[in-house]
């Protein structure tokens, strides 16, 4: 039966990989862009947090270190193609490894998932993407084993900090997972004590990487006292109680009309049916567990379907809603296998309906790289024409693989740079300190008002085409550039003309 199994998720895995190669370049998003520069200049012995500024979990980092490493791009259009390629081979990997642990359940969670994933951004390099199949593991192993060896629970360790040190908004829910895992191996010493040499491989790892003070101060006081209250505008506790009342409330939601919102009614109906179906078999706790985790995962509330750029961090909760749904189905198929498998394929059914369009167009690729890509392409290639081994480079807000093209060090640890920021002393200070006493040698400025244009008196800008890109030079950089370096400039289509 696992043969059989795995033949068909592997043929289903091939045809989704093609379709999700084909859109490789469909999407730039900034977030991605984060990891794959920061991975760049892991590689250059830069330590995370203190050398270079982030707010998030090292490991998106990390991984994007080593898969430049191993496969050496020498232009975005590959670092940007092999990072999407990895995301591919990532879900195809964790797709059999949990359906030989759990079985067929899991070839409906992974069918349906994969079709569904790209309204949430779950084929690009997010650490939202990275965690969901990792937490699928761990929720599996909490609501179908009850005995575990103790290289399962090794793994559980591994997974378990492998995710908190991905994406922070799901700890809470990590550390209820571990509690009833926990409990469901009798409160086990041995069971800690193996999960705890499980963590030990992974956190090693991201030690080389980071400077542990400045994570702490990054990662829990600025998200903690700036970050959080500056862009969030709701307080806590309704956060707390919308994100439990997601499935609910998707019901109500009107403004994002999306084949996500209508995914996620369809499986809150079949939550809200199977768990009155649960309290009918009397397993409150198992009804109470479920509930919990999903509202866990939904803390970070996100309308539900919001998707794209406003939907992404609603991934890991919506991939477990399809396995909590798939879950209880699963029951009442014991019970009653014709009305499990007709709502099996209910669920598989509307899947395929609501997202066959986007999972099945094809794309032209070139097309989309010069489109979501080649700006970013031009102005780096123009930097890299200019520079020498000394000079700088600062971007705001958030075109940052102008930094990976332009093979450049960065003016400052603050790689990227939002309007929220300037509400936090410590990094204003620190680009102020940088403008003042070693400014950086180029500018570039992708938005409009980015509050930098009064460090500008002292910079020549770059016009290409007639029209002003916002890419700034110093004037002592243009005074020293050769007839070469200026050719080479002209036939790119930049010119340089004086603020």
């Amino acid at each position: 039966m696992k043969i059989l199994l795995i033949i068909f998720a592997s043929l289903f895995l091939i045809y989704s990989s093609i379709q999700y190669e084909n859109k490789v370049f469909a999407i730039h998003f900034v977030d991605e862009e984060d990891n794959l520069v920061l991975g760049k200049y892991l590689l250059d012995n830069k330590k995370l947090y203190g050398d270079l500024f982030s707010h998030h979990q090292p490991y998106g980092y990390i991984l994007s270190a080593g898969i430049q490493k191993v496969t050496d791009p020498n232009s975005i259009f590959l670092l940007i193609k092999r990072h999407r390629e990895a995301i591919i081979v990532w879900s195809f990997i964790w797709s059999i490894l949990l359906i030989l642990r759990f079985g067929w359940l899991l070839l409906v969670f992974v069918t349906i998932y994969e079709l569904s994933k790209v309204y949430l951004f779950g084929n690009l390099f997010l650490a939202e993407s990275l965690v969901v199949y990792p937490l699928i593991y761990l929720f599996s192993s909490l609501f179908k084993l009850r005995k575990r060896n103790k290289w399962e629970i090794l793994f559980l360790g591994s997974l378990i900090s492998f995710s908190a040190l991905t994406l922070s908004p799901v700890w809470p829910v990590l550390l209820f997972t571990l509690i009833i895992i926990w409990y469901q191996e009798n409160k086990s010493i041995n069971f800690l004590k193996f999960v705890a040499i499980g963590t030990i491989p992974i956190i090693v790892i991201s030690a080389f990487f980071i400077n542990f003070n400045d994570y702490l101060y990054n990662a829990f006081y600025i998200n903690l006292f700036y970050y959080i209250p500056l862009t969030h505008g709701e307080s806590a506790l309704w956060g707390i109680i919308k994100g439990f009342s997601a499935p609910v409330l998707s019901f109500f939601v009107s403004s994002n009309e999306s084949p996500t919102i209508y995914l996620i009614r369809i499986f809150s109906l079949g939550l809200i049916l199977g768990l009155g179906y649960l309290v009918k078999l009397k397993e409150y706790k198992s009804a109470a567990l479920l509930i919990v985790t999903l509202g866990l995962l939904n803390l970070r509330y996100i309308d539900p379907g919001a998707q794209y750029y406003r939907g992404f961090h609603l991934l890991p909760w919506f991939a477990s809603l399809i396995l909590v749904v798939t879950l209880i189905f699963e029951k009442v198929f014991n019970k009653n296998k014709a009305i499990g498998l007709i709502l099996m394929i209910g669920l598989l059914g509307s899947t395929i309906y609501y997202c066959s369009n986007e999972f099945l167009t094809v794309r032209d690729i070139n097309k989309d790289f010069y489109i979501n890509y080649s700006r970013q392409f031009s102005i780096g290639e123009a930097i890299r024409i200019m520079k020498t081994e000394k000079d700088t480079l600062f971007v705001a807000p958030d075109e940052w693989l102008v930094y990976w093209q332009a093979d450049i060090n960065p003016a400052s640890k603050m790689i990227n740079y939002y309007a929220w920021m300037d509400k936090v002393p410590v990094l204003k200070n620190e680009i102020d300190r940088t403008f003042r006493d070693s400014p950086p040698t180029f500018v570039y400025l992708n938005l409009v008002g980015t509050g930098f244009e009064p460090y500008l008196d002292n910079y020549i800008n770059l016009v290409r085409d007639g029209k002003n890109v916002n890419l700034y030079v110093e004037d002592d950089r243009f005074s020293s550039l050769s007839k070469e370096q200026l050719n080479q400039l002209k036939f790119h289509n930049f010119e340089l003309i004086k603020q």
